[in-house]
């Protein structure tokens, strides 16, 4: 996915909604859709906060139709993260559609009626009248419904990103898809040992090092919350992993640490080629990935 942010979160919320969905959480009741979508976020760890400006405001201030968090049009607005067209949806959004069931006659058209949390593949957990669902929003309700979606901000850290997985690269630029990439990432912790002199002073430097330096498309970043680096070598048999969180880098090699670890990654075309420490090497499961202040 490209949208990283938290991770565990993510994770967290996704399991929540096939948990309920085996629960047949709220049984067939009055379409609960807002109250389920908000209980599995809460559930996993976050809570979604109310729009005061959903996207169908000014239809409701016309209608006279009332507001509130269990309203599916709560979950429309600025507050719950960057609008989206549904179609650009992925696992964690919030996909929201207009006038549904009952409501296509009852309330005004264009109202914000139902929601539902995407699982991928055009598929969300949702809850209904009838109960709980799984089913493709491509086929129901159809595209005249369709309404937006919310990326939720936690889920929408920039990051750039490449990653070789089951045979297929995906690029993409701060969050935007790309067609291609060079990254460098280099950790230097072993540095040097000696001693300086300056006058009649001496001091004692004990490994110093470069540190994390971090080249995107020839660019050095400074700024930057993670790091994430993994890379499988076929002929060696090694896994190289570098992580960088909370000012702490770290890397090793078939899981035991090193000091010092170069790689660079460029694609482009549909290829992909990894140098580690200089020597180009055969990778079929390889990812770098740079998490940037939110």
């Amino acid at each position: 996915m490209s949208h990283t942010g938290d991770g565990d979160l993510l994770s967290k919320v996704l399991l929540e909604a096939e948990k309920k969905l085996k629960q047949d959480y709220l049984g067939a009741t009055d379409d609960n859709c807002a109250h389920f979508v908000r209980d599995c976020f809460r559930d996993a760890g976050y809570v979604l906060p109310e729009t005061k400006h959903p996207s169908d405001l000014l239809i409701c201030q016309k209608n006279g139709y009332a507001l509130g968090p269990l309203y599916a049009n709560s979950l429309a607005g600025d507050e719950i993260g960057r609008k989206l067209t549904v179609d650009k949806a992925e696992p964690g959004d919030i996909v929201l559609f207009s006038n549904l069931g009952a409501s296509s006659t009852s309330f005004a058209k264009g109202t914000i009626t139902h929601v539902g949390i995407c699982v991928g593949n055009h598929m969300m957990i949702d809850h209904g009248s009838s109960g709980m669902h799984k089913r493709d929003y491509q086929q129901w309700p159809g595209s005249a419904n369709y309404a937006e979606a919310r990326r939720p901000k936690l889920f929408d850290i920039p990051t750039t990103r490449i990653q070789l997985a089951d045979g297929k690269i995906v690029l993409s630029f701060r969050n935007t898809k790309v067609h291609s990439l060079d990254v460098l990432i280099n950790l230097a912790t072993s540095g040097l040992e000696g001693t300086v002199r300056h006058g009649l002073t001496q001091l004692h430097i004990l490994h110093v090092g470069g540190g994390l330096d971090v080249v995107v498309d020839g660019v050095p970043l400074y700024h930057y919350r993670a790091v994430w680096l993994r890379v499988y070598d076929l002929i060696t048999h090694t896994k190289y992993a570098l992580s960088y969180q909370h000012g702490h880098a770290a890397a090793s090699a078939n899981g035991m640490p090193i000091g010092d670890l170069k790689c660079r990654m460029t694609a482009g075309h549909g290829g992909l080629h990894v140098h580690i420490n200089g020597k180009e090497v055969r990778t079929a499961d390889a990812k770098v990935e740079i998490v940037y202040p939110s």
